[in-house]
């Protein structure tokens, strides 16, 4: 049994996997089926128990389980490889109108890729993301080191729920929230869509190559053999840059127009890279610092952990297997985290003890695997 989180102290989210015996998801929804509020919980367990493939595919369920009445649920998550139901949004509605249930899948739930399978890489090509990453002339390649798809979905999923429960207070009902990570994507894509449709081209190529081309930005080596990032895209940084560096050949009038830097791309990167690597990462970090020129050394993930930034914003918090990353928005009123993300069934048998079960039936459970 995975705790996936808690949203109120009435309140418990459980996973059940595709394998546990078939008499233990009885026994759980027996006990969902006789809380306070259920006005018909012989049909909820009939319809719920009725679906033999949440028990034959080895998918995962989750199911919320309030500890006093339904109503108190106000957020209900699925996971399922098909909708079933007796589980879906029009079975749960009924019973509780002001339910807001949110769907977190690959394509949605609708469209001719609803049921296609998929991972990060997957999304990020259909949304066209792939297809503007890699070098201004070459192949489209995969090069982003953060699953940013699945952070889009889960970002959109909140900023959702967040809303639907505003319009919850004015409305009095919820609503089911069919979040695509696909469609996440390509709203993230609307900067580089307006790009496309604004420069009339009529190919992916020419696009790709006026997105990425930019004179003065990009990733350059020092002669200590470490990196920095460099953005001075816009004409006051060029114009320090410059006097930081020393660019002679690039100085005047004429290259203060961005366009003349644009043609001029492929000779300023070469050389930037010939300049930094005439000197150490330190001497060119403090440089730039001090003419105020847009840049950041490459750091590794340890070194991040250990940033003095982030440190002085108290992003991280020392817990027993290392530091965990705190919510990044400091908010008055909101205390910070005080521990981290609990390991998988870490609070499986407190839970199922708070729910009602005793000792002997969560051994049970154990032994038939479910927990």
């Amino acid at each position: 049994m995975n705790i996936h989180g808690l949203i109120d102290p009435k309140r418990v989210i459980m996973d059940l996997k595709g394998s546990s015996k078939r008499d233990a998801l009885v026994e759980i929804i027996d006990m969902l089926a006789k809380c306070e509020g259920i006005t018909d919980g012989g049909a909820l367990r009939k319809a719920i128990l009725d679906r033999e493939e949440i028990m034959s595919t080895g998918v995962g369920l989750t199911i919320a389980v309030p500890h006093a009445k339904l109503s108190s649920v106000k957020v209900f998550t699925l996971a399922l490889a098909r909708s079933s139901k007796g589980i879906d949004y029009d079975s749960l509605r009924l019973l509780n109108p002001r339910l807001i249930y949110a769907s977190l899948t690959g394509y949605g739930q609708t469209g001719p890729l609803a049921q296609r399978p998929g991972h990060d890489v997957n999304y990020l090509a259909a949304a066209g993301i792939v297809a503007l990453s890699g070098a201004p002339d070459g192949p489209p390649v995969h090069q982003i080191g953060a699953p940013v798809g699945d952070l889009a979905g889960s970002m959109f999923t909140v900023v959702a729920v967040l809303g639907a429960l505003f319009q919850r207070t004015q409305s009095g009902v919820g609503q089911h929230l069919d979040v695509s990570i696909a469609d996440a994507l390509v709203s993230w894509m609307s900067p580089r869509i307006g790009v496309h449709l604004a420069s009339g081209h009529n190919d992916a190529a020419s696009t790709k190559r006026e997105v990425l081309t930019r004179p003065a930005y990009g990733i350059f080596e020092s002669a200590d053999g470490k990196y920095l990032s460099l953005a001075a895209v816009e004409t006051p940084f060029w114009r320090r840059l410059v006097q930081a560096l020393q660019l002679t050949e690039f100085a005047g009038a004429e290259m203060e127009e961005y366009s003349v830097r644009i043609e001029r791309t492929a000779a300023i990167a070469a050389a930037l890279h010939s300049c930094f690597r005439s000197r150490p990462l330190a001497h060119w970090a403090g440089l730039l610092a001090q003419h105020d020129v847009p840049f950041s050394t490459v750091p590794d993930i340890s070194e991040v952990l250990t940033d003095p930034h982030f440190r002085a914003r108290g992003l991280f918090v020392a817990g027993t297997a290392g530091p965990f990353v705190q919510f990044p928005v400091p908010m008055t009123g909101v205390a910070g985290t005080a521990c981290p993300a609990p390991n998988p069934g870490e609070h499986s048998d407190s839970i199922l003890a708070d729910i009602g079960f005793d000792a002997s039936e969560i051994k049970r459970l154990r032994e038939q695997g479910v927990v």
